[in-house]
């Protein structure tokens, strides 16, 4: 007798075995490595129960990542305050700093002490958001994969924690190079004006470049559209009234909850009552301040009244805050969740007579489709936050500013730092905007799939009448229904 340790990779699938010859032991191999070197005598027929010492018996069960959404948001929210935080620290210190005769704070290693902190705080944040959600994640992928090419996890996870860095940098940069702009306006302007007179812009009047379009007023309108990207996720994304949860999920107490031989989840409400969690009874949506401002104002114009989710949430605070280790996670898994939708025509749930839920493939395009939709407002928000504001407009005027720097710097014959920063900025700046572009491909992709599946069904009952799925309820079989 002993005892044998596995480590197990969970984007694998294993199989548990005993292992009879030399020795009789338990075993645990990889399924294909299994089904290639070994002969099955026997397949088991119970329910795997494994001993944990004291705790109680554990079932094999494949979750939700909805039930943990919630906890990782809170690492999220943290890190899209701490980051942006940061980055308005800095701004406050460059502009009053030098009144306390505090010359340091235009140092370019001031900016990047800035970086490493944000960055070292939103590291950890990632994967505090991570630990929450990399289990039921890993259950739905299995497989890692980046620019369609499989990889190991710690491949992914460098490459992703890297992504992390350059979104932060970004970040700071873009407030560091504001107030740049701002102190060294007038010292620019000749350059300035010179290089738009002899532009394809030069036919408007002289006091545009001077009074109103200047390196002052430029930087600084780029910089606030920025800084939409913290805005609007939290006017989407922050809970303003909160529905009432029908059941919750006991994330950070698993003694509160069994699974017994039938996948059935139990929970604990104290003195031996047990108490069964139905999944498909379970939400948290909420009200969000954009919910609020369409329900008073905007919904006679036509605007959408979308509550908020808890998954939908951690995907617009992660683009907020740059945490791309988590940030992948709502790319992945939403493409999985609508291929096995597609695959096996998973509809919505029917409660029966008996008062058991029985799942029904009736409406399952609708959920598909359901499912990229909330995919696709994820998306539209990085490609407006990072493709537009970010490369679009900033970049452009980011190149013109450091071109009108280093061809002033080299007039008093002075180089510094800034213009290794400036090629960083760059760089960094380039390099997201290849991650995004792959994205983007990624997204196109599985709208195709999902629409090639869907789009008969649609061409058939879309001009009908008839109601053909219930969107988000439980409906009875005497025609009742229960919001879900």
């Amino acid at each position: 007798t002993g005892v044998q340790m596995f480590a197990l990779d969970l984007t694998q699938p294993y199989c548990l075995y005993v292992k009879k010859g030399w020795d009789t032991m338990a075993c645990v191999k990889l399924k294909s490595q299994f089904e290639w070197d070994s002969v099955p005598v026997g397949l088991a027929t119970t329910a795997l129960q494994l001993d944990a010492g004291n705790a109680k018996e554990t079932l094999p069960f494949v979750m939700d990542l909805d039930w943990f959404a919630p906890e990782a948001y809170k690492w999220t929210l943290r890190s899209s305050g701490f980051v942006w935080t940061c980055a308005m620290v800095t701004v406050v210190l460059r502009w009053w700093g030098p009144a306390f005769g505090w010359d340091w704070v235009d140092n370019p290693l001031v900016l990047m002490g800035a970086t490493v902190i944000a960055g070292a705080y939103a590291t950890y944040a990632d994967f505090s958001a991570m630990k929450w959600c990399i289990v039921p994640w890993l259950q739905k992928v299995k497989k890692l994969a980046l620019m369609r090419c499989t990889m190991p996890f710690h491949c992914f996870l460098v490459i992703q924690l890297s992504g992390t860095w350059l979104q932060i940098f970004t970040i700071q940069n873009n407030a560091w190079l504001m107030v740049t702009a701002s102190k060294e306006n007038d010292a620019l302007m000749d350059l300035w004006l010179y290089l738009w007179e002899h532009s394809m812009y030069g036919m408007l009047p002289h006091s545009t470049w001077t009074k109103w379009i200047t390196p002052k007023s430029g930087m600084f309108f780029f910089w606030l559209v920025s800084t939409s990207q913290l805005i609007w996720p939290l006017m989407t994304s922050v809970p303003w009234s909160r529905s009432e949860q029908r059941a919750s999920f006991p994330t950070r107490n698993a003694d509160d909850a069994r699974v017994n031989e039938y996948a059935e989840i139990s929970i604990s409400r104290g003195q031996g009552n047990w108490v069964k969690f139905v999944p498909e009874a379970f939400y948290d949506d909420f009200n969000t301040l954009w919910t609020e401002l369409v329900e008073m104002v905007l919904e006679v114009l036509g605007f959408p009244v979308i509550k908020g989710h808890y998954r939908e949430s951690v995907a617009n605070l992660a683009l907020a805050s740059g945490l791309r280790y988590t940030g992948s996670m709502w790319l992945s898994y939403p493409r999985q969740r609508i291929d096995e939708i597609i695959k096996f025509q998973e509809g919505y749930t029917v409660k029966k007579a008996n008062g058991e839920l029985e799942p029904l493939p009736q409406g399952w395009e609708l959920r598909a489709v359901k499912e990229c939709r909330k995919l696709a407002r994820c998306h539209r928000n990085r490609v407006f936050f990072i493709l537009l504001c970010k490369f679009a407009l900033q970049v452009n005027l980011q190149i013109t500013f450091i071109i009108i720097k280093r061809i002033h710097q080299k007039r008093l014959n002075v180089l510094g730092l800034n213009n290794v920063v400036g090629i960083i900025a760059l760089a960094s700046l380039l390099l997201t905007l290849g991650v995004e572009i792959l994205d983007i491909i990624g997204i196109a992709g599985i709208f195709f799939r999902m629409r090639s599946a869907v789009i008969g069904t649609i061409l058939t009952v879309g001009k009908s009448s008839k109601v053909y799925a219930a969107d988000d309820f439980i409906v009875d079989e005497e025609d009742a229904s229960i919001q879900s």
